[in-house]
C-alpha cells in the first residue's frame, strides 16, 4: 500500500504543480537506452540513462517528474523512473519511508554504480546541497503567482505596479547558480559503465520557498558533513518547512551525451581505467550542452534576461 500511496502523491504534485515536460528528442533517449552495455552484468543488460537534474534550489522536488506513475518518459526509462537523493534524509525514520514510497534512493556510490550496471536509469542533482549554500541571502521577497495575486488585489495603485514591474524586471536578470564545475564523480561513474548522461533543467523551481540562510564557514563545513545545509524555508501560507508556492513548473530534457566506456567492468574496481584527461573532457561537454538546453527554452519559460552561473 506504500507503493500506492507514492503514486498519489506524485500524482497529486503532478495537477499542483502544472507540471509540463518537454522532452527535445525521445528517439534519441530510446535508441541509447537499448544499446547493449558490455560493462554490465549480462550480455542483454541494456545501457542505464543518467538524468544530470538542475537546479537544486532549496528542494529539488521536481525531480518527481521522473515518477513511473506519471508515465513522463518512454519505454524501459520510465519505468525504470526514480531519483538518487542525499542520503541525509534516510536516517529519519518516517522520512525515509516516504522517499521509498516516492521510489527515492540514497545518492551513495554503491546505489549510482549499482544501478548503472544493472542498466536502471535514474535522476539525479549534480549540483547537490552545496547549491543551496550559493542562493541569495534572506530571499524574503519571493515572487510567485499567488503572492502577486494577492498583492495585486489589495494594492491598484499606479506606484504599486511600477513596484511589481520593477521587481519582476530585477529577478527576471538574476543569475541562476548552479555548483558544477567540481562535481565530477557522477561522469567518472558514466565512463566507468558506458551509460549516457542526459542534462535536464527544471523552470520555475526557483522562488518555490522563501528561505533564511545563515553565512558563515562553520555553515558550509556542516552542510558537507551530513549533507543538509541549516537553514530556515517556508511555502504557501507561510508555513515553516511546509509546501511549495504553487509554481508551474517546466522540466525540459535534452538529448543524451553518447559515453564510450573506459572501466574494466570488475564490480570490485569501481572507476578503474577512467582517464582524469577523459573525465574533464565529458565534463566540459556536459556544462556546455546543459547551458545550451537552458538557453534554447528560456524565453518560453519566461527567463528570456537571465544566464546560468556555474561555480
Amino acid at each position: 500500500w506504500g507503493e500506492r500511496v507514492g503514486d498519489w502523491m506524485m500524482l497529486g504534485a503532478e495537477k499542483y504543480f502544472g507540471l509540463t515536460t518537454i522532452i527535445e528528442n525521445e528517439e534519441n533517449l530510446l535508441s541509447h537506452a537499448n544499446a547493449i552495455n558490455p560493462n554490465c552484468q549480462t550480455q542483454t543488460t541494456k545501457k542505464a540513462l543518467i538524468f544530470a537534474f538542475e537546479p537544486h534550489d532549496i528542494l529539488p522536488y521536481a525531480v518527481f517528474a521522473f515518477s513511473p506513475a506519471l508515465k513522463r518518459l518512454p519505454g524501459k526509462i520510465g519505468r525504470d523512473g526514480c531519483c538518487l537523493i542525499t542520503s541525509a534524509v534516510f536516517g529519519v525514520p518516517f522520512l525515509r519511508q516516504v522517499y521509498r514510497w516516492v521510489k527515492t534512493y540514497p545518492v551513495d556510490r554503491g546505489t549510482f554504480l549499482g544501478k548503472l550496471r544493472r542498466g536502471e536509469s535514474f535522476a539525479f542533482v549534480p549540483g547537490g546541497v552545496q547549491e543551496v549554500i550559493h542562493l541569495e541571502s534572506a530571499n524574503s521577497n519571493v515572487c510567485n503567482d499567488e503572492t502577486s495575486n494577492e498583492k495585486a488585489s489589495e494594492n491598484t495603485n499606479d506606484d504599486t505596479d511600477e513596484t511589481n514591474a520593477n521587481s519582476r524586471q530585477k529577478n527576471n536578470e538574476k543569475p541562476l547558480t548552479l555548483y558544477l564545475l567540481k562535481r565530477k564523480g557522477f561522469v567518472k561513474h558514466a565512463l566507468a559503465t558506458g551509460s549516457p548522461i542526459v542534462p535536464v533543467f527544471a523552470f520555475h523551481l526557483d522562488g518555490s520557498y522563501g528561505y533564511y540562510i545563515p553565512r558563515s564557514k562553520i555553515v558550509h563545513r556542516i552542510s558537507r558533513a551530513v549533507g543538509v545545509v541549516p537553514l530556515v524555508f517556508w511555502g504557501r501560507f507561510g508555513i515553516p518547512f511546509g509546501i511549495p508556492y504553487p509554481k508551474r513548473i517546466v522540466v525540459v530534457i535534452g538529448e543524451a551525451i553518447d559515453v564510450e566506456s573506459e572501466g574494466s567492468g570488475d564490480d570490485d574496481d569501481d572507476d578503474g581505467g577512467v582517464s582524469e584527461e577523459r573525465v574533464d573532457r565529458v565534463h566540459k561537454l556536459f556544462l556546455r550542452e546543459l547551458e545550451a538546453l537552458f538557453e534554447r527554452h528560456k524565453v518560453e519559460a519566461g527567463y528570456g534576461g537571465r544566464k546560468l552561473r556555474i561555480v
